[in-house]
């Protein structure tokens, strides 16, 4: 049986990159161990029941979600709350992977992006992340705007 690379995972390449607010990026040493996560929701294709079979109805995006725990012991969870203040609307964010994106998952950038809330847990001493949940859509079946 041949050997397949099973590749390699880098929790140091995981970030949030937001072009357009460049103070509120994420890199590793601002996150607490859970890093970041995205989902999405929705379907990428919805289905119609016909008589004899299904109708496919491609969608042009899904909705998704980040999730990120910062550390609230540094001056980056001060600029998100601030930022949660005066504008939650952040444009583009790009969600890049803990694995070579150039041969394994691919970064991701989600558009109309907002905070949706900050959660900054328990200040009983013991907990020193604040979770970030930010919205946005991811496009999908490019083909469609091949008409």
């Amino acid at each position: 049986m041949p050997q397949i690379s099973q590749g390699t995972l880098n929790l140091i390449r995981c970030s949030i990159i937001i072009p357009s607010f460049t103070n509120l990026s994420i890199t590793p040493e601002y996150m607490s161990h859970e890093m970041a996560g995205i989902t999405f929701d929705g379907q990428s294709v919805e289905q119609y029941d016909t008589g004899t079979g299904l109708v496919n109805s491609p969608q042009p995006y899904v909705k998704a979600t980040i999730s990120c725990t910062i550390l609230k012991t540094q001056g980056l969870a001060a600029s998100w709350f601030a930022q949660f203040q005066s504008q939650s609307i952040l444009g583009t964010v790009e969600m890049h992977p803990d694995d070579d994106p150039t041969t394994g998952w691919p970064v991701v950038r989600m558009h109309t992006a907002a905070l949706m809330h900050p959660q900054p847990g328990r200040f009983n001493g013991k907990d020193p992340g604040i979770t970030l949940t930010i919205s946005g859509k991811v496009n999908t079946n490019s083909s469609l705007f091949n008409i």
